[in-house]
């Protein structure tokens, strides 16, 4: 139930950040090089969308099994050896998540309660302290999925 919660909210945001990564590209460029009035908010909402993709991408890696592994090792071994590789590999990400987990909470919290500003440009600083909040969000779900793996991984035969 999880996994398929997960996977859709992550397909339905990642659909809507590619789609509006298009839009925006599309408006930057014909805004720097049609109407030579480039928009530097454009350059920064890119970079957060892209950012946003790269975190909600590792539980949709997770889900499809596409993460990283070092196939020599993986491939060559007993189906009983991978699913004790796996289940090693999922432990310590999730050590990592919960170590992880409270300073960027702490972080978030910090940058909320001070209204942090990105000041990278004079003329235009947005708010981020949105984006270290979405930081923690991400953690918590992507520990939820791993706990959820594990725990299949353990049932399964």
């Amino acid at each position: 139930m999880i996994k398929k919660v997960t996977y859709a909210f992550i397909n339905a945001t990642l659909f809507l950040c590619v789609l509006l990564l298009m839009v925006l590209t599309v408006y930057s460029t014909i805004m720097r090089y049609i109407l030579r009035a480039p928009d530097v908010r454009s350059y920064f909402i890119s970079i957060w969308l892209w950012g946003i993709i790269f975190l909600l991408g590792f539980g949709y890696a997770l889900y499809e099994k596409s993460h990283i592994r070092v196939d020599v090792l993986y491939t060559n071994t007993a189906h009983r050896t991978r699913r004790i590789m796996d289940i090693m590999g999922l432990v310590i990400g999730l050590l990592c998540l919960i170590i992880v987990l409270p300073n960027s909470l702490q972080l978030a919290w910090r940058s909320y309660i001070s209204n942090e500003l990105d000041s990278t440009i004079p003329l235009y600083s947005p708010p981020i302290w949105w984006y270290k909040w979405l930081l923690v969000f991400t953690f918590i779900l992507a520990a939820i999925q791993v706990s959820s793996v594990i725990i299949n991984e353990l049932k399964s035969r």
